[in-house]
């Protein structure tokens, strides 16, 4: 492993749990039901390892554009999920949640493969 693979492996793993400190923080003082938890840990494992897998694309601004595209996608998706279809439910565990995010960070690295590997053709005019 090389020192900046390492390096760029340390800044993901802080700034992840950064961001996890900060969004639980945030849903405890605003006095949020529990299952935003769950969403919370449902979005972290399943972007934070998924992006991990993706560093030979981190360089490429394509990468990025379509990988902000997943996450704004994801995201309308918890509040739809979370916030109408289990409105009825204040607490869902976030262990129930694992096995989908697991399932979706495995979409999420072949669908940024598919879009980064994908060749562009021109037609001839």
């Amino acid at each position: 492993m090389t020192r900046k693979t390492e390096i760029s492996g340390k800044v993901i793993s802080w700034t992840s749990a950064i961001l996890a400190l900060a969004a639980a923080l945030i849903f405890n003082k605003f006095d949020m039901p529990q299952k935003w938890h769950a969403a919370g840990m449902w979005t972290l494992v399943a972007f934070v390892p998924a992006t991990a897998f993706c560093r030979r694309w981190w360089n490429n601004w394509r990468f990025w554009i379509v990988w902000s595209g997943y996450l704004a996608i994801h995201l309308f998706f918890m509040v739809v999920v979370f916030q109408w279809l289990l409105r009825r439910f204040a607490t869902i565990g976030t262990l129930y949640v694992v096995p989908l995010a697991f399932f979706e960070c495995f979409l999420l690295v072949g669908l940024a493969a598919r879009q980064m590997t994908r060749r562009v053709v021109r037609s001839k005019i």
